[in-house]
């Protein structure tokens, strides 16, 4: 799992605006159960995987191939880019204003599509995603 880890990591720092990491973040596999009830207030969702910033840990659905599946390891690319931000210093002021929040995410998706693209696998989740992020902040 380690070799895999230090694969994406590199290849989201080479085309990420990021320098490759002296150190890596941690890899956990969870229920999806847990991932609803800390992204989703506990109601249903399609949440598969979050970086935690304080933990420097990746947690994602554990019935999720991420050695096998390339839309996995697209995911874990997203958050891998967060984990590159948050080492560049980007997530120390925590909770993100909207805009600021939405450009990491908007940054994290674009990676995430590059990836998939490259292992010529389609991207219309990711743009169906990075669309819902277009208006986020206008409330």
């Amino acid at each position: 799992m380690q070799h895999l880890l230090s694969g994406l990591v590199m290849w989201a720092a080479s085309i990420s605006p990021y320098p490759e990491p002296t150190s890596m973040p941690g890899l956990k596999a969870i229920t999806h159960r847990q991932l609803e009830v800390i992204l989703c207030a506990g109601k249903p969702c399609n949440a598969v995987a979050y970086y935690d910033h304080h933990a420097s840990i990746i947690y994602y659905d554990e019935a999720m191939d991420i050695e096998n599946d390339i839309q996995a390891k697209g995911f874990i690319v997203h958050e891998l880019v967060h984990y590159l931000q948050d080492e560049a210093g980007t997530m120390k002021d925590a909770p993100l204003p909207c805009d600021v929040y939405v450009a990491l995410e908007q940054e994290a998706y674009q990676v995430q599509q590059q990836y998939l693209m490259q292992h010529q696998t389609l991207t219309y989740e990711v743009e169906a995603a990075v669309r819902l992020l277009d208006g986020l902040c206008e409330n």
